[in-house]
C-alpha cells in the first residue's frame, strides 16, 4: 500500500504537471486531513474542553510534553500546538516532501522511464530541479489548507491565538518539509533507489526528532544545536513565534542538501 502511493504515475501533460499527478491522491488525502479533523476540529474541541484541561494538565510534566514536542494544555496555542504542529502535522508534510522527491528521479527511474523523460530537450538539470520545484508546492499546498482550517476554526471558536504567530508556525512547518524534501530528493538523485530514498529520509527525521525531544526532555535542549526539529520546534512558533535563526537553520539546510543532490544525480549512471 505505501509502495503504490509513492509510485510515480504516467498522468500529465508537460514534465511539471506530470510531476504533480505523481502523489495527486496522496496530497489531496493528507491536504483534507491536515485542513479538517487536524486544524478546524481542535480549536472548537479546545473551547468544549477549556474548563477540564487544568486539571487534565496536572497529569502531564514538562518532560512528558517535550517529548510530544512540546506546548501544553493551559492556552489555546499550546494545546494546538501540542495536539497537532508538534508531531502529527510534521508527519503528513514530510510524507508529502518524501513522496514528491522520492517519486521525481527514483520513482521513475525504478519504473524505469526516466530515460524517456531525458531525451532531447530535457536535461537532468530540468529534472532535478522539476522535481524540487513540485515537492516544494506540495508541501506548500498541504500547509495552507492546515493553515486555512487551523485559522478558520480559531475565528469560529474565537480562541486567544495570535494571527501573526499562526503565520510563524506555518512558514516553519513549510521549511521543515522542504529540508526533509531536500534531503530525500538529494539521495534519490545519488542512489536512484527509492527504498533507501524513503527508509533513510524517515530515519533521519525519526533519528533526529528524538534527538531534539529527548535533550529538551532532559533539559539540555540547545545540545541539539544539529537537528532541524530544535529550529521547528523552540518556541514554539504557534505560542511565543519564532527566532530569526530557526527559519535561517531550515533554509540553509534545504540549500545544502539540494546542491550536495545535484552533482551526485549528474554524475551517476542511470539504473
Amino acid at each position: 500500500m505505501i509502495g503504490n502511493a509513492l509510485a510515480a504515475t504516467g498522468r500529465g501533460g508537460t514534465l511539471f504537471s506530470l510531476r504533480m499527478a505523481a502523489n495527486r491522491t496522496l496530497l489531496i488525502v493528507v491536504a483534507v486531513l491536515l485542513g479538517t479533523l487536524l486544524s478546524f476540529a481542535l480549536a472548537p474541541l479546545y473551547a468544549f474542553l477549556a474548563d477540564r484541561l487544568p486539571s487534565l494538565a496536572a497529569g502531564f510534566s514538562p518532560e512528558m510534553l517535550a517529548m510530544f514536542g512540546g506546548g501544553d494544555l493551559s492556552s489555546a496555542a499550546g494545546f494546538l500546538h501540542l495536539e497537532t504542529m508538534g508531531m502529527v502535522a510534521p508527519a503528513g508534510i514530510i510524507i508529502i516532501a518524501v513522496a514528491y522527491a522520492t517519486a521525481g528521479i527514483a520513482g521513475e527511474e525504478k519504473l524505469r522511464r526516466l530515460p524517456l523523460l531525458l531525451a532531447p530537450p530535457v536535461s537532468r538539470h530540468r529534472i532535478y530541479g522539476t522535481s524540487a520545484a513540485t515537492m516544494a508546492l506540495g508541501v506548500v499546498i498541504a500547509a495552507a489548507a492546515l493553515f486555512a482550517g487551523m485559522a478558520a476554526g480559531i475565528a469560529v471558536a474565537d480562541l486567544d491565538v495570535e494571527f501573526s504567530h499562526l503565520a510563524q508556525s506555518m512558514g516553519m512547518l513549510v521549511l521543515l518539509g522542504w529540508f526533509f524534501g531536500a534531503l530525500a530528493l538529494a539521495l534519490s538523485g545519488a542512489t536512484g533507489r527509492s527504498g533507501a530514498t524513503v527508509w533513510i529520509s524517515t530515519g533521519v527525521a525519526v533519528v533526529t526528532y528524538f534527538g531534539a525531544t529527548l535533550t529538551a526532555a532532559a533539559g539540555t535542549a540547545e545540545w541539539a544545536w544539529w537537528s532541524p526539529w530544535r529550529a521547528y520546534l523552540h518556541g514554539p512558533p504557534l505560542m511565543e513565534g519564532a527566532e530569526w535563526w530557526q527559519p535561517v537553520w531550515l533554509t540553509v539546510g534545504a540549500v545544502v542538501a539540494l546542491a550536495a543532490g545535484l552533482p551526485l544525480f549528474l554524475r551517476r549512471d542511470l539504473g
